[in-house]
């Protein structure tokens, strides 16, 4: 949006923060725009209201769309009620694992894989580009270790102690 601002000759590399905000904000006056903030993990409210009074220049039509995976930061946010995303169910998060860890059809010659892959979507918690990811990382692999590997790994251990941290310290 800011390049948008900038003649050809200038850099805006050289810009204070200041010369920033003031150009975006002369960009987005009274002009109709969607914002997509996606990911965010900063809950900081002041810094959400120095951002919002920032952008809070467009037309009445303007809409910004905030995704995050937490509810604290979503309630701050939010002038409507937030839209939560339910995970995949066991059954689709195991389809989906299934289409990308095997060639079609492929699973029905191995079972065992099958059985360790539903240990690892239950890990998963739902998310689809977990799931997703993970079958790729063993598609057409059939060595029985790397699929108990991936189920034994050690991240399984982090991703819960950063979710009870989290949860503890809002971080």
């Amino acid at each position: 949006i800011i390049n948008s601002t900038v003649a050809h000759q200038e850099n805006i590399n050289h810009f204070d923060i200041e010369q920033l905000q003031i150009r975006l904000r002369h960009k987005l006056s009274g002009q109709k725009f969607i914002l997509v903030l996606d990911d965010i993990w900063n809950d900081d409210r002041a810094k959400w209201i120095e951002l919002s009074d920032l952008i809070n220049v467009g037309a009445v039509e303007s809409k910004i769309i905030v995704t995050t995976r937490s509810n604290s930061i979503a309630s701050m946010m939010g002038t409507v009620p937030s839209y939560v995303l339910e995970g995949l169910s066991p059954e689709n998060c195991l389809s989906l694992f299934v289409k990308w860890a095997f060639k079609n059809g492929e699973e029905e010659k191995y079972s065992n894989l099958v059985e360790i892959g539903k240990e690892i979507v239950r890990k998963c918690a739902g998310v689809p580009l977990a799931v997703k990811t993970l079958g790729s990382s063993l598609f057409s692999k059939y060595d029985l270790n790397k699929w108990i590997f991936i189920r034994n790994h050690e991240i399984w251990k982090l991703e819960q102690k950063k979710e009870v941290m989290m949860k503890n310290h809002r971080i």
